[in-house]
């Protein structure tokens, strides 16, 4: 309403109370009550001509007031302040007009002091309230006018306009206001307003900000200023705070309070809001003035706590994705979503567009930001796919050596597979400096998350457990990306001495996280570098227990996870090897057979030996190894894609390379002096055994020739034998699976090249070397009984398959047999005045079956082949002779898998002897009956046991290795030799002392021999007896001439037992009993002659009609309880030998610091038989 209309209101109710009160006109209420708000105002002006008024006339005023009063139209409050007091004494409003007027004097005057005292303390008087009105209206001009004509106080205004832009910090007329004033006075005004601002000071430093970019303030100038006064000692105080938590997170202290703890991690993770100086850099790095800070932020690279104030990282982080958006933008896609698009106002900044600008920003730009780019997850995820497509890898390698990987410790597990895109394409002796840069790194809060990370990874390991296994995969992610290395790092620590959680934590590793999984084998070296532990246990004489368990975790990790790059691995062999340091080839046998699903059994059975002449089918069923091989099918096929690559300026690849320096180690093994004779033995065949279980699992992948020869080099028989220096035995084994028949020439030429000076013929010697055990052995009879098997344990599709691939396979074989057959006896041409015997043994059969054991039955299956076949002039029995007269005492000069190899030969070959002697008797026909009579040939048969005999009682009176190869032997050869009783007692006279040693091994051993060589030949005599009594059952009496043969054997049983009292004098000690009882345990001997007790171990004597002992029955070992040994293993007895039964409590072995008491199956002896 404007003043003309508030005029004509008042105007209309004047006359109209007026009339009312001249007139005598009746009032109109509603126009009363319509303005009821302006009727003060028109009484007044009726009352002011009160003194013209007549008596009438003021008794007619008088009533109109108190009709309006009693109608509750007027208030007696505004009536006191609107109408003159006379006219409110006649009204009876008032009692005493003279002590109102005071009273209202009084009031008057109070509220004008007041006024005043408001205005003086607020310094508010009209100009400022006007000028507050002016910023509000953003009128520049109207501000500056205001000031100027009131004249206010610079200073005042400059700390209106101050405060008022901090609650609008976006509008420019307060820099257009401030820029009016002296900028002097400016940088005081902000200092003493700064220095006022305790606790929140982000408004101010936004506005600082704004007026330092427009020129109004110098950033130098209001810096002294700003709390706190040096950042360097804010930086030093963090620092030892950082370092005190370390120390304290590094104490295990057992049931401890961990809230201290926790609250002093809190305060290192905890935001500073009061920190000015780190405030004002936020804001003006938001603000797009980089230009002004970077000089300081240059200067205190490293020294100040950027992620301590709230919103100075982000702020950063921001302006970094603004720069590299369109390059960002521009990249191969699909790019990863983040967050939204960042915008930033114009200034000392623009955004790039080219590799080349950009790359010189981020050299500047990330050595001031450092890792804690892993606070902003969106800034680390395109920073990582701008650095994966930079052409510049130098500086992208130092990038994320300082800065990327390091920062992950910062970031949330969402980030790894972006990082893990950038270093997918990076060499693995990158990756690996990345990873150990990152582990190591000893600066700042990372150091303090790497203490919570190991402290959390403990806890985790404690309760992880078959049951949880899905829970603790869950609960590992949470934490392992702070710091992967750490983890994995304390895992293998964990393993090393609790082997039983290798599948455990194999098996929670999460399976998406290549990154997690590449950091597994640079920990494992990592850790095999700093270990101090010995490889070596020179009481147990084998690999230390703790390289075994992580040979054993490596291979099931790479099984598991058989993407992951092992070229690392295989190249920390390879480097190893090539120094010598042969232990870590362990680490490769794992890997070989876990991967591969092969892994043959070092103890053979009869009925693994027989199916070494089968394909890989057969072996496949012999060794159970079906559903280790249906589940790595996968692995396998990763394992050879490894094997196949070359380290970077190399000719061969890995498979060559490992196989070649593992064939070089053995062989230098075979000069050292100065070490232990069977740690010596346990190297070499292990070196031995990993190469050849490399060769057979590329023989399994590469079934043709030449697939597999295209991993050797040319003239490949040549070149390791004179270049790389490998024996003939192992370029043959390595090379074999290359052979093409069809170029058996080539072969020969090599041969002729590497043994100039040999008198074999070169055709003799090449078939020899070429062949292997599937091309003249037939195993028909083995195929048909797997095949049966498999169809008595029911037929489903599964079985028929391997059914069918059985039978496939055996008519290949049977082909392939034949053409070698064939093969052989069109080539093999022995001159008749030609003496090979000798120089066979030596150049051939000897150093070939010391290779494998395949090679050994080969050697033997070899010598009955080229009889089957009936070569001419062939010298089988000198042959024969002279392997046993210079193979079996090499038992004095061999390792233990050797002696286990020729053990295999001569059992092979006693087999053929015995075949072919069992063949003159049944007159079918015998191979040797064109070379000499049956006579003749038994009485060879029998040279041929006394020369074994002779052999070994000299060797079992030798040295403990020489000792121990000899009961190896026995115990390969047993099921053949002894073949009579005096050749038992021969052996057991030699037997007998080494029960009593003090070797634990060669007291096991000696004693199964011996038990069992004493078991064999007592059932042999009972069973003679009992066929003799069913002949004769009317007289059982014997022949007189059969009594005298017996009368003579008690005589020289007799004088035996003398023999073994008198050594029994040498061997005093009493034995231990094995049974654990009271009462003493008597054996029963076969030179007792089931009638006197010469090892009579109690000491009393019984007659000779007297049972053997109440308890043991007739059998001596029938009620035998066997003893656990020190490793926790139960011997038994079998028919041609003793095998372990291992107990899977956690009673067993505790010799090897296993705090939880669990059984490893791996931590045994090497008491293989």
């Amino acid at each position: 309403m404007d003043d003309s209309e508030l005029y004509f209101l008042l105007s209309g109710l004047y006359k109209h109370l007026r009339k009312a009160v001249t007139d005598g006109e009746s009032l109109v209420l509603d126009i009363v009550k319509a303005h009821s708000i302006w009727i003060y105002d028109a009484l007044w002006l009726v009352g002011v001509e009160w003194d013209n008024m007549s008596n009438e006339q003021t008794l007619r005023y008088q009533r109109v007031i108190e009709t309006l009063l009693k109608l509750g139209l007027l208030d007696k409050d505004l009536l006191l302040v609107h109408l003159d007091e006379n006219v409110l004494y006649s009204c009876s409003l008032i009692k005493n007009v003279d002590q109102f007027k005071k009273r209202q004097n009084i009031v008057r005057t109070k509220f004008i002091f007041e006024q005043q005292k408001y205005n003086l303390i607020r310094e508010e008087p009209e100009g400022f309230l006007a000028l507050f009105a002016s910023l509000r209206s953003e009128n520049k001009l109207l501000a500056l006018d205001l000031i100027g004509t009131y004249d206010l106080d610079p200073n005042r205004v400059a700390d209106i306009v101050i405060t008022a832009f901090e609650k609008d910090p976006n509008n420019e007329i307060f820099i257009q206001v401030l820029q009016a004033l002296d900028s002097k006075i400016l940088d005081h005004i902000f200092g003493f307003k700064f220095q006022n601002t305790i606790e929140n000071c982000k408004p101010l430093c936004e506005v600082a900000a704004q007026c330092i970019k427009a020129g109004l303030i110098g950033f130098h100038n209001i810096w002294a200023y700003l709390s706190p006064e040096r950042l360097d000692i804010v930086f030093l105080e963090y620092e030892t705070l950082i370092q005190k938590v370390k120390r304290e997170l590094d104490v295990v202290v057992l049931n401890a309070d961990n809230s201290a703890k926790e609250k002093e991690v809190g305060k290192l993770e905890g935001k500073d809001a009061g920190n000015q100086k780190l405030g004002l850099v936020a804001e003006l790095i938001r603000i797009n003035c980089w230009d002004i800070v970077s000089d300081l932020m240059k200067n205190f690279q490293g020294k100040m706590v950027l992620y301590s104030y709230p919103g100075l990282v982000e702020a950063m982080c921001e302006l970094l994705e603004w720069v590299i958006e369109p390059v960002y933008q521009e990249l191969p896609k699909p790019l990863p979503i983040v967050g939204k698009v960042v915008t930033k106002p114009s200034g000392s900044l623009s955004q790039f567009t080219t590799f080349p600008s950009l790359q010189q920003f981020l050299l500047e730009y990330l050595p001031i930001l450092g890792t804690n780019i892993g606070f902003c997850e969106d800034t680390y995820i395109k920073i990582c796919k701008v650095l994966q497509h930079c052409p510049d890898k130098d500086l992208v390698h130092d990038l994320l050596l300082k800065y990327i990987i390091p920062g992950q410790t910062f970031a949330s597990p969402q980030v790894v597979r972006s990082i893990w895109l950038t270093l997918s394409d990076i060499p693995y002796l990158k990756r690996y400096s990345f990873y150990h840069s990152w582990k190591n790194y000893s600066q700042g809060l990372i150091t303090v998350r790497q203490s919570l990370t190991i402290r959390e990874t403990r806890a985790w390991i404690r309760r992880i457990s078959r049951e949880n296994i899905d829970k603790g995969r869950e609960e590992i992610i949470k934490f392992m990306h702070k710091g992967t290395c750490n983890v994995i790092q304390e895992i293998i620590i964990q393993i090393v001495s609790y082997p039983n959680l290798i599948s455990l934590c194999v098996e929670s590793l999460p399976n998406s996280s290549y990154l997690y999984h590449d950091m597994v084998p640079y920990s494992i070296l990592n850790y095999l570098n700093t270990c101090s532990k010995p490889k070596l246990d020179y009481h147990g004489i084998g690999i230390a227990l703790w390289l075994q368990n992580i040979a054993l975790f490596t291979g099931e990790f790479f099984r598991t996870y058989y993407k992951t790059e092992m070229i690392g691995i295989l190249s920390h062999i390879v480097e190893c090897l090539s120094v010598g340091q042969v232990v870590e080839i362990c680490i490769l046998k794992q890997i070989l057979s876990k991967m591969s699903g092969w892994n043959p059994p070092e103890n053979l059975t009869e009925k693994m030996l027989k199916s070494l002449a089968g394909g890989p089918k057969l072996k496949i069923a012999a060794y159970n190894l079906g559903e280790d091989r249906s589940r790595t099918t996968k692995s396998s096929g990763a394992l050879i894609c490894a094997l196949q690559k070359k380290r970077s300026g190399e000719k061969l690849n890995f498979a060559m390379e490992l196989a070649i320096l593992a064939g070089q180690q053995a062989k230098a093994l075979l000069f050292s002096e100065s070490a232990n004779f069977k740690v010596l033995g346990v190297l070499y065949d292990n070196l031995v055994g990993s190469m050849i279980l490399l060769v057979d699992i590329l023989s399994l992948q590469f079934s043709k020739a030449d697939e597999y020869s295209s991993l050797l080099p040319n003239q490949s028989i040549v070149v390791l034998s004179q270049e790389h220096h490998l024996p003939l035995p192992l370029v043959m084994y390595i090379v074999r699976p290359g052979i093409d028949i069809s170029k058996f020439d080539s072969i020969i030429d090599q041969l002729k090249i590497i043994t100039p000076d040999s008198h074999i013929p070169i055709k003799f010697f090449a078939i020899f070397w070429a062949l292997s055990l599937l091309d003249i052995r037939s195993v028909e009879s083995q195929y048909e009984l797997e095949i049966e098997n498999l169809r008595n344990s029911g037929v489903t599709t599964k079985t028929q398959t391997i059914i069918d691939q059985l039978g496939t396979e055996l008519t290949f074989l049977k082909h392939r047999q034949n053409f070698f057959a064939d093969f052989i006896k069109k080539n093999t041409q022995i001159p008749h005045d030609c003496t090979i015997a000798i120089e066979l043994v030596q150049k051939g059969i000897y150093p070939r079956l010391l290779c494998s054991p395949s090679d050994a039955l080969y050697c033997a299956c070899f010598i009955e082949t080229i009889m089957r076949l009936q070569i001419p002039d062939f010298p089988v029995f000198e042959l024969i002779y002279q392997c046993i007269n210079l193979i079996l005492p090499c038992v004095h000069c061999c390792t233990e898998g050797e002696a286990i190899n020729i053990g295999l030969f001569f059992l092979e070959l006693l087999k053929i002897l015995t075949m072919w002697k069992n063949g003159c008797d049944d007159g079918k026909g015998c191979p040797v009956l064109r070379e000499m009579s049956i006579k003749d040939y038994k009485d060879k048969y029998a040279q041929y046991h006394q020369m074994i005999v002779n052999i070994l009682a000299d060797g079992l009176k030798s040295s403990y290795l020489v000792q121990k190869n000899c009961l190896n032997v026995i115990n390969r050869i047993f099921s053949e030799f002894p073949n009579n009783k005096e050749s038992a007692k021969a052996l057991l006279v030699c037997i007998e002392p080494l029960k009593d040693v003090n070797m634990e091994d060669l007291k096991l051993i000696a004693q199964r021999i011996y038990d069992n060589l004493d078991k064999k030949f007592s059932e042999k005599k009972v069973e003679v007896q009992e066929k003799k009594v069913k002949e004769n059952p009317l007289n059982p009496q014997l022949p007189m001439k059969r009594k005298s043969q017996e009368a003579q054997d008690e005589k020289g049983k007799e004088e035996l037992g003398k023999n073994i009292v008198n050594r029994g004098n040498l061997y005093s000690k009493n034995p231990r009993q094995r049974d654990g009882s009271n009462h003493e345990h008597r054996e029963r001997s076969i030179k007792d002659d089931g009638n006197r007790d010469v090892n009579n171990r109690d000491g009393n004597n019984r007659k000779p009609s007297e049972p053997h002992n109440k308890d043991h029955g007739q059998r001596p070992r029938d009620n035998y309880k066997p003893k656990d040994d020190r490793d926790g293993n139960r011997e038994r007895s079998g028919d041609y030998g003793y095998e372990r039964i291992r107990r899977n409590d956690h009673g067993g072995n505790r010799d090897f610091n296993d705090k939880r008491g669990h059984r490893n199956i791996d931590s045994r002896k090497d008491h293989r038989y």
